[in-house]
């Protein structure tokens, strides 16, 4: 139904949809609302950037994964999670800890849904800061960009990088 309500506006208002956007509709998947309210809890708590921030994120992409396994933005933001509480300025858990969470949850991400951007920017951060893999990791930024031209969080991990 959302899918066929932004068509109708898109139609409405006459804007042209580029065909990755044509397809982005036709492939909606319908959210668990539960899923999502724990995703937005932690994307809340993650924008914090506090120890206790990533600590209860990481418990709310927990609860979000539980409750729908196959939510791709829910391990995107699990991973950005383990990757912020790997670094040194949070010390919530060593980078050895952090690195393999943080890779598997991005990795899980991307398994579910290749054109999630924010899933292509969690890898480029985690390759970043824990592989050192400079051209995996700027090759990750560019997809999350081509994929996600207005995430600003890819904008700036990419300027960092």
């Amino acid at each position: 139904m959302q899918a066929e309500v932004a068509r109708e506006i898109a139609t409405q208002v006459r804007a042209k949809l580029k065909p990755q956007e044509q397809v982005a509709l036709e492939e909606s998947r319908v959210i668990n609302p539960a899923a999502h309210e724990a995703y937005l809890k932690g994307r809340y708590y993650w924008n914090k950037r506090t120890a206790e921030g990533l600590r209860n994120a990481i418990e709310s992409f927990n609860t979000a994964i539980a409750a729908d396994p196959g939510y791709a933005a829910a391990y995107a933001g699990l991973a950005d999670s383990y990757a912020l509480a790997g670094d040194w300025e949070y010390g919530v858990l060593s980078p050895q800890d952090a690195w393999p969470q943080a890779y598997a949850a991005a990795k899980k991400a991307l398994a579910l849904d290749e054109s999630l951007g924010a899933a292509h920017a969690s890898l480029a951060l985690a390759l970043d800061l824990y592989a050192w893999d400079w051209r995996g990791a700027e090759s990750e930024y560019q997809r999350a960009l081509e994929l996600s031209p207005n995430n600003s969080t890819a904008h700036h991990w990419y300027g960092f990088h």
